[in-house]
């Protein structure tokens, strides 16, 4: 059972990873295909100054 969702991201974490998104799109406009959260965060285990933020990003050439 896939235990993960973005709302049991919290407080900072959720400003960081929403700042991540915005400079890969920003950066990456036509190549950014998915972004995938991985690890404790998505599922509400992150503790803050601890845990760090685990990303998989899919890109695409043209």
């Amino acid at each position: 059972m896939n235990e993960s969702r973005l709302d049991k991201i919290g407080g900072k974490y959720k400003q960081a990873i929403d700042s991540i998104l915005a400079t890969l799109i920003k950066s990456f406009p036509s190549k950014v295909h998915s972004v995938y959260l991985r690890g404790y965060l998505p599922r509400g285990f992150g503790i803050e100054g601890v845990s760090d933020i685990d990303l998989l990003v899919i890109t695409q050439s043209r």
